[in-house]
């Protein structure tokens, strides 16, 4: 009879501790698990005393030291220049590498996993010169987000971090200020929008089918209650 699944937090933690800690046993990795839900790493409301045991453990860890090199990866702390030689990081990555490498050894002392130097790296390309630390917490988001989304977790994707590197606030007011009007707008948009209609006491009548127009788009964001890049089409209508 099939061992029941435990959850994929449990499996993902497992799988780090196992990929960079080479043969240690499960007794130890259940108790790097319980340090690990102690110090808040796990999802909230999860127990420390809910982790795995140590055969189940044990079980996991014979599945994962099986488990092909490329899956291993993203799991694999970042070494110099071991991590680049493997093909985990590519070599024009070695700035942003180094700099969150630096920066994880002036803080927590310890080194930052090659999926963290991966975002790193992402989002130094797209806003070289946002500060560090935004960068920093920037990566951890999605590195996290990806994470959970890998366990199955039903998330959305950090849309706020998109917009935030679309407009780039921290530039200048102007960006600052169109980018706290596009967030007020609800950017960017579906191109289409189910919306209720009611009557004046607030029942429902019917539904509209709302068109954005990709058209038109201004120069510039448009002042405070002006919305002039969209347009509402009446269901079955032309557009």
């Amino acid at each position: 009879m099939p061992q029941p699944r435990i959850a994929n937090f449990w499996v993902e933690e497992i799988r780090r501790i196992t990929v960079n800690s080479g043969r240690l046993g499960p007794s130890k990795v259940r108790a790097q698990l319980v340090a690990w839900v102690k110090d808040g790493g796990a999802p909230h409301g999860v127990n420390q005393y809910e982790a795995p045991s140590q055969r189940t453990i044990a079980r996991y860890q014979s599945e994962i030291r099986d488990e092909p090199p490329e899956k291993q990866a993203p799991y694999r702390n970042f070494y110099w220049p071991e991590s680049m030689e493997a093909g985990d990081v590519p070599w024009e990555a070695a700035p942003a590498a180094l700099e969150v490498f630096r920066g994880y050894l002036s803080t927590s002392r310890i080194r930052p996993t090659v999926t963290l130097v991966h975002w790193f790296w992402r989002v130094s390309l797209a806003v070289p010169d946002a500060d560090f630390n935004k960068r920093l917490h920037w990566a951890h988001v999605l590195e996290l987000s990806q994470k959970w989304m890998r366990e199955g977790l039903d998330i959305e994707p950090p849309r706020d971090i998109e917009l935030e590197l679309v407009f780039q606030p921290w530039r200048s007011e102007a960006d600052a200020n169109e980018f706290e009007l596009a967030k007020a707008m609800g950017l960017p948009r579906e191109p289409y929008e189910e919306v209720e209609l009611t009557d004046e006491e607030g029942n429902v009548i019917g539904r509209e089918t709302r068109f954005h127009s990709r058209a038109r788009v201004p120069a510039s964001m448009p002042s405070a209650g002006e919305d002039e890049v969209s347009k509402e089409v009446r269901h079955g209508e032309a557009s």
